[in-house]
């Protein structure tokens, strides 16, 4: 009998190819583009509706939240709590999201209940109520949780932090008010409504096991004429402001810990240069292993985490460290986070690092691109962008192939300390 020596990792081997199932495109009759995943052997459904109503689309400030929070509160055929506790009896979830630049209606059920929940989805989006007492409710709420919020020092840091990259007046880096909440009337909500939830600015992403029968059901309430409003949401521009790297200090009297946002603006999923960004990053403070969790955690013992990340948006992005630190070592804690991006600059990553990295990355894009629901949420994350599937392909390769050479290349051209914009609220 072979005994197992668990002192010993077990050998690690590349993955094998990617074979990434593509999806079926297809037009439903009032033109509404559907990307469908048809696969899995569990009867559940996933159907997302998505729409440019995020942030960017929006006419003043909260106007996207709200709306798409106002979505769950009552339709005429369904008002008040009528319509969450009849999605609730089927078992059902229904989410609703506004972000930077879409706005999504999500639900997730088993597909037996799909002749019960898609008129609750039709009513959803042909009459939603938007109510003045909901709504009125909604902002007391949201307000009290905003001076929740604003008593800790990693929301005051990531507010500054994000107003720093991308101006005060931007919608990636507006920072909200009480008085932004009050402002909102059902009307403009009502409006906002109309104007971007309608059949033309919208895809559907359909993911689980689905039937003829099933996708004949879906058309029959989602592909007719009765949500067309004749008006697509057309391409809006938003210019942030020049980026000034700089050193900022909040100060929160009584604060015990302190909160360090670091980072600076950066491009998205399109460009050459995202994939290679990514292994360095992953390398910097993208996993548990990463140089600043060893460093700041486990060497230092300064946080109980510490990560770095590469925010990608439709217009842009963004790279990140974010860490909470005991108040008396912030500015130890800060200098081991440059010290860190210069040993990048200026050393190679050592071949058992990188190897370490790789595996990990391949790891992470077989369980993102496993099962059918992180399928579909994987390449919608690509296809919003333009993007087929051929990304993932080229990013393992990128990932098998990246020398620490263009490692050390691209942390010279991107992660200057000199260029970064730092964020600390403290005591």
């Amino acid at each position: 009998m072979t005994v197992l020596n668990r002192k010993k990792a077990p050998r690690l081997a590349p993955p094998a190819a990617l074979h990434i199932q593509s999806p079926t495109h297809y037009t439903l009759p009032n033109g509404l583009p559907v990307c469908l995943f048809n696969m899995g052997d569990q009867d559940v459904v996933m159907l997302k509706l998505l729409f440019p109503a995020g942030t960017w689309q929006e006419s003043s400030r909260q106007v996207a939240a709200f709306t798409a929070r106002l979505l769950r509160e009552g339709t005429t055929s369904y008002p008040g709590q009528t319509l969450m506790n009849r999605i609730e009896y089927c078992g059902a979830t229904l989410q609703t999201k506004a972000k930077n630049n879409h706005a999504e209606i999500v639900v997730y059920s088993l597909t037996k209940h799909l002749p019960q929940l898609l008129p609750l989805l039709y009513s959803i989006l042909t009459e939603s109520e938007f109510r003045d007492k909901e709504l009125n409710t909604i902002v007391q709420n949201a307000k009290q949780h905003l001076r929740i919020q604003q008593e800790k020092t990693d929301y005051l840091a990531h507010e500054r932090f994000r107003e720093g990259l991308f101006g005060e007046q931007h919608p990636y880096g507006y920072r909200s008010t009480s008085d932004d909440y009050d402002r909102l009337t059902r009307d403009e909500l009502y409006a906002f409504y109309q104007r971007h939830y309608s059949a033309e600015n919208c895809v559907l992403y359909l993911a689980g096991k689905l039937s003829d029968q099933d996708l004949q059901l879906i058309a029959q309430y989602l592909g007719g004429d009765n949500w067309l409003n004749q008006h697509r949401v057309g391409d809006i521009a938003h210019n942030p402001v020049p980026f000034v790297p700089q050193a900022v200090t909040l100060h929160k009297p009584g604060a015990v810990q302190a909160a360090i946002c670091i980072g600076c603006p950066m491009f998205n999923k399109t460009h050459p240069d995202y994939q290679a960004m990514m292994v360095l990053n992953t390398i910097l403070g993208g996993f548990f292993g990463s140089r600043l969790m060893n460093n700041i955690r486990e060497e230092k013992g300064y946080t109980y985490g510490i990560y770095s990340t590469l925010h990608s948006y439709m217009d842009g992005g963004d790279f990140a460290i974010i860490t909470d630190v005991n108040g008396d070592v912030w500015e130890d804690a800060v200098r081991e986070i440059y010290r860190e991006m210069e040993l990048l600059q200026n050393e190679l990553v050592p071949a058992h690092e990188l190897e370490l990295v790789r595996n990990y990355l391949n790891g992470t894009i077989l369980s993102q691109l496993s099962g059918t629901f992180n399928l579909a949420a994987t390449l919608q994350g690509i296809l919003v962008y333009g993007l087929d599937i051929d990304f993932y392909h080229r990013f393992v390769e990128t990932i098998n192939t990246v020398s620490p050479q263009q490692l050390r290349d691209l942390a010279q051209r991107y992660l200057s300390p000199a260029n970064m914009l730092q964020v600390v609220a403290r005591a």
